[in-house]
């Protein structure tokens, strides 16, 4: 690699530079551990006077006590790269995209029947415009660029896609929009495999939500799943406001009020285009409804369901196909999960795949099983 040096020094001390793995112990067994400078992986002998380069993954050990590990054993200095950097610095690097441990994750400690997060995005070494600094040397011009890391710079990948939409579909809705990103998104890296966490775990749902923005995938959904300001009310009353609290956030129809039966499990009825159910018992069934619009270029259209489950879940759809038609551009369906084996337990995770053959729209599902 490259580095700019703006130091007025002419001569300053030099030290060998080595490898956590080619510095591994002889009672150390694995190459990976030792590259990671885990501590009593490494030959005292060998770092002794020497900078140690160590990979670094949010499941190691914590920084500060390898670095006064290699301290301690004689080294002069250390380099710890992050796993992170090496997944997703760059497309030249395989498996990419990786999931940051900066990255928000789920499930929501407010709303466990929505699932979140609802997407991921490009956030790490983000090539953006910066406040040029003033300390700088004298004749040297400041940079109006950076590299820059986390949730913030997800985000121009998630509107340049909302920006597409309204430049082509001016009178498309907010949960058109984010319908039509979520169902689209991809969830393998360029290895075709599932797409991972820093760490290297395999990652869930619950680390990207419906997956990765695909931006260009997403101005072509086929069905959308919309929501207005009648399902947005009625998620606060199975939240647990009631309607004179409502009517303060909110305008609301005149003699409304909150349905008696409202409840946080019949959240999960809202029109997302994920699915999320929490507390569901063994041999319990529980019944979704979801309604998808046709926004495809083909008025008349037919969808077929596939279906993703864990072992141990059973899943229906009724109906398994969606016959859209002029008069017909939103039909509905149902979703009923059944826990059918004691060994279904915690999170279980699956999709939902609709498609007409051109398009395919799938919406993630998490089916919390009490144990």
């Amino acid at each position: 690699g490259e580095a700019i040096n703006f130091s007025s020094l002419d001569k300053s001390p030099t030290y060998p530079l080595i490898y956590g793995a080619s510095a591994k112990s002889n009672s150390s067994s694995e190459d990976s551990s030792a590259s990671h400078c885990e501590p009593g992986t490494l030959d005292g002998n060998k770092i002794k006077g020497k900078i140690v380069l160590c990979n670094h993954s949010q499941s190691d050990t914590p920084k500060m006590a390898k670095i006064d590990t290699l301290n301690s054993t004689g080294a002069v200095g250390a380099i710890l790269v992050n796993d992170l950097e090496q997944h997703v610095a760059t497309t030249y690097y395989k498996p990419a995209p990786a999931v940051a441990y900066f990255s928000s994750r789920g499930p929501s400690s407010q709303t466990s029947n929505i699932l979140k997060p609802d997407i991921a995005a490009p956030g790490v070494n983000i090539l953006a415009s910066w406040i040029p600094t003033s300390e700088v040397p004298v004749g040297q011009k400041p940079s109006q660029f950076n590299l820059v890391s986390g949730t913030s710079n997800g985000l121009p990948s998630c509107c340049r896609s909302r920006c597409d939409h309204k430049s082509l579909e001016p009178y498309r809705t907010p949960a058109a929009i984010r319908s039509a990103i979520m169902t689209s998104a991809t969830q393998v890296n360029n290895d075709k495999d599932p797409l991972k966490t820093d760490s290297g775990s395999e990652a869930t749902p619950y680390d990207y939500g419906a997956g990765e923005v695909n931006p260009n995938s997403a101005l072509q959904p086929g069905l959308v799943y919309e929501l207005g300001p009648s399902d947005y009310i009625q998620f606060l009353c199975h939240y647990g406001y009631d309607s004179s609290t409502i009517r303060r956030i909110t305008a609301i129809p005149d003699g409304f009020e909150c349905p008696k039966n409202a409840s946080k499990d019949l959240i999960s009825d809202l029109n997302y285009p994920s699915i999320a159910i929490s507390n569901l018992s063994y041999k319990e069934s529980r019944t979704v409804k979801r309604s998808a619009t046709n926004v495809g270029s083909e008025e008349e259209s037919t969808y077929s369901v596939s279906i993703n489950s864990p072992q141990g879940l059973d899943v229906k759809v009724i109906p398994d196909k969606l016959q859209f038609g002029k008069s017909s551009k939103m039909l509905s369906f149902q979703v009923t999960f059944s826990a059918q084996s004691s060994s279904a337990k915690g999170d279980l995770f699956g999709s939902i795949i609709w498609s007409d053959g051109t398009h395919r729209v799938r919406s993630p599902f998490v089916v919390r099983v009490a144990s």
